[in-house]
């Protein structure tokens, strides 16, 4: 609703709402493996509200104030799936499981619930004085509540696979008492819990966490300060620049760091984080027409922004520095030790994280234990001297730890380009841009500095026997994940785009893109084989050069038209491709550094270097190698690196493509009302557009798709229709 309050003023009001539920796979969750079956897919149900006030002032005929005060509310439910959800799927009602170099996760055990509330408040002023438009003002929000996560509950199982099983029970040093009986088939939930147990993971406690205000709701807010110049040199001439200023209010400010980590923050690193009080963005642009008749213009520009993340982790990090028992806490096998007799191998005591070849104790023996194992980390973490902090009990990290100097994400943007008319609305074009971003986070969750799975041994040394109940003891019984905000990525860009603006009843665009988008390993794809370990990342020696990013796309094209035919018929086109993205083979379940990441890429590769001067051929002949020289031998844990068989059919990622058209029949009432009737159809051909190809060479589905895009922005997905009546007055 817009309404003018008087001569000098203006009001307007927005409201929307959005209410949806659906039954889905959520993508690019850590859990998530491969194609996850329905019984890992989530239930969500969601409320979503929006509203928006603005008023105009015009304060003197040179002087505009616009104040604009917004509230958005949202609750956000994902649940797991139940029996009516998916009858008869295999995994309903059990606990997330996954075989990682099989590709399969079934069962859920996460729910999440996200209330929230923001409100912005940003006043901005518009001066002109002679050549110059000046703007300047103040923006601030501020944010309630947050994402509640009941994650690994009642636990989460990783198995080894049946291939590494049965490369373990073949290899010539495994004595016949020691070999792991395997099901003929997986047919159900309880063959699946006949595998061995790889690694757990449980969760325990409520997730509203204690607020530096006492309150269980997080709180923050960012603010921002802004000037910006707008200057007419002359008439072939315009100039750009101004400065902001930012300063953000989320990161735990007053949680100091335990003694504990000493070895690892050094004595230095245990104060409070700080408040980063330069986050200065400058930016400067210009637009010149060089010649008089005005048909050639050169524009550029270049900056400074920055951005807050990681807001959702915040109240883990502040559940593990805080009171024992106070949040929740992930807690790894590596601190669970095993209470069952009689199994070959695995004697009472033994930590269930088992990093080197696969054992008898399986994921059922797990289940049965696992009501027992939750109330005795329930009753320890309750019990425990409240002046003591969660890490100290837990003596491990499963949630980061953040410094004490974290800059925030910034990034540096710069581009410059050239456009010509060549003939009456017709002009072509070329851009370069280049886009460098600084401070990102290594690993979703950081690295664990605490090396815990290295050959050669934790910063902290392993509990033994008693320490590990003994929080005084300085000793690990996991890895502690500390965020280092160190990545980079740099991303550069050459479009070049030819356009005919509407006339004689048709227009037109084509556009080419090359483009490069490389950063440092660990920032971009993540390792599934390895919880926390992205992908190609050597724990040992993570500055590593820059790589190609899983979203470097060498090519993209777009193509698109719209002709007015007789009878108030319209015809429009859009066709898009873009090339395909980097593919690198990995060895699941296998750590050759021995820096305690598994998953590792296979030798005498790089991260992304396959569809980037290797192809199948490279890859075939770089296989052989690796039968030859280490196939049955055992890596640095002492597993059995299997041999590796190429599918008889296999791709290394695929290309996007697809083409889509809409017709339009416009009807005329009077002089002001219109009805248009639209047609359209999504990728005509049905391209398949296949994606999720999995990388693990130690898999049968090793360059097999697991997915298709989808129709989320309408084009890409499986061949799709849509009929539309829109009537304007």
């Amino acid at each position: 609703m817009d309404g003018r309050v008087s001569s000098r003023q203006t009001v307007f009001a927005r409201y929307s709402h959005d209410g949806s539920r659906s039954f889905a796979p959520i993508s690019g969750t850590a859990n998530t493996i491969g194609n996850p079956y329905p019984s890992n897919w989530v239930r969500e149900v969601t409320w979503a509200d929006q509203s928006l006030l603005g008023v105009t002032s015009v304060l003197r005929p040179n002087l505009v104030n616009d104040l604009r005060y917004s509230y958005f509310f949202i609750s956000d439910k994902q649940l797991s799936p139940q029996e009516q959800d998916c009858r008869g799927c295999v995994g309903i009602g059990a606990p997330a499981i996954s075989v990682p170099s099989a590709g399969l996760t079934i069962g859920s055990s996460s729910t999440t619930r996200y209330p929230g509330r923001r409100f912005e408040l940003n006043d901005s002023m518009i001066w002109q004085r002679g050549a110059h438009r000046v703007h300047f003002g103040v923006d601030w929000e501020y944010n309630r509540g947050g994402q509640l996560v009941w994650s690994n509950d009642p636990a989460t199982l990783m198995l080894f696979s049946p291939g590494q099983v049965r490369a373990y029970n073949q290899a010539p040093s495994t004595t016949p008492s020691l070999r792991i009986p395997l099901p003929a088939s997986f047919n159900t939930l309880s063959d699946v819990l006949q595998l061995p147990l790889q690694s757990v993971t449980i969760g325990i406690g409520d997730p509203r966490t204690r607020q530096a205000n006492g309150s269980l709701v997080r709180t923050w807010s960012t603010e921002r300060l802004y000037v910006q110049d707008t200057r007419r040199v002359n008439e072939r001439l315009t100039l750009n620049y101004g400065l902001a200023w930012s300063m953000d209010g989320y990161k735990n400010y007053d949680l100091a760091k335990p003694a504990f980590l000493a070895p690892i923050l050094g004595e230095s690193g245990l104060a409070p984080a700080h408040r980063n009080w330069k986050n200065f963005s400058p930016s400067v642009g210009l637009a010149w027409a060089p010649t008089r008749d005005r048909k050639t213009v050169i524009r550029g520009g270049a900056g400074i922004y920055y951005d807050f993340f990681f807001q959702n982790q915040i109240d883990a990090e502040r559940a593990l520095l805080g009171p024992a028992g106070s949040g929740r806490q992930t807690i790894l096998g590596s601190a669970v030790p095993n209470p069952l007799t009689g199994i070959p191998g695995v004697p009472p005591g033994t930590p269930l994280n088992f990093t080197g070849s696969p054992t008898p104790f399986t994921g059922a023996n797990l289940l049965s234990i696992l009501p027992a194992v939750r109330a005795g980390l329930t009753s320890s973490l309750a019990n425990s001297d409240p002046s003591l902090t969660n890490i100290q009990i837990l003596k491990q990290g499963n949630t980061f730890v953040s410094p004490v100097d974290l800059p925030a994400w910034s990034s540096e943007h710069g581009s410059v380009g050239l456009q010509r008319e060549l003939a009456p609305n017709f002009v072509v074009s070329a851009d370069f841009v280049f886009r460098h971003f600084i401070h990102g986070g290594m690993g979703p969750l950081g690295l664990d500095l605490n090396h815990f799975n290295s050959v050669r041994g934790p910063v902290i040394p392993r509990c033994a026997g008693a320490q590990q109940n003994d929080p005084h003891a300085l000793c690990s019984t996991g890895p502690i994940q500390v965020w280092q905000s160190t990545s980079n990525q740099t991303y550069k860009g050459l479009l070049v785009r030819a356009e005919k603006r509407f006339s004689h009843r048709f227009q037109f665009l084509g556009s080419w893109a090359w483009s490069s988008d490389v950063g440092t390993p660990g920032s971009g794809v993540q390792n599934p084989n390895a919880a926390f370990a992205p992908l190609g990342l050597n724990l040992d020696q993570w500055h590593q050069p820059n790589r190609p990013l899983i979203v470097d796309f060498a090519h993209i094209v777009n193509l698109a038209g719209l002709v007015e035919l007789p009878r108030h018929f319209e015809l429009g086109l859009n066709f898009s491709y873009s090339s395909a993205a980097p593919f690198s083979p990995a060895i699941g379940g296998i750590d050759f550094n021995g820096d305690g990441t598994v998953g590792d890429l296979l030798p005498g590769t790089l991260l992304g270097q396959f569809n980037r001067g290797l192809g199948k051929g490279d890859l075939a002949r770089l296989v052989t190698q690796f039968n030859q020289t280490y196939a049955l031998a055992p890596d640095s844990h002492g597993r059995t690196i299997p041999r590796i068989t190429l599918p008889v059919s296999y791709a290394l990622d695929h290309n996007f493509q697809a083409l889509d058209l809409r017709m339009t029949r416009i009807f005329l009432f009077h002089d002001r009302w219109r009805l248009s009737l639209i047609g359209e159809v999504f990728n005509v051909y049905n391209a398949a557009n296949l994606s999720g190809y999995s990388t693990d060479l130690t898999s049968p589905a090793f360059g097999q798709p697991s997915a298709r895009f989808t129709q989320v922005f309408g084009s890409g997905g499986p061949r799709a229709f849509q009929l539309v009546a829109r009537f304007s007055f």
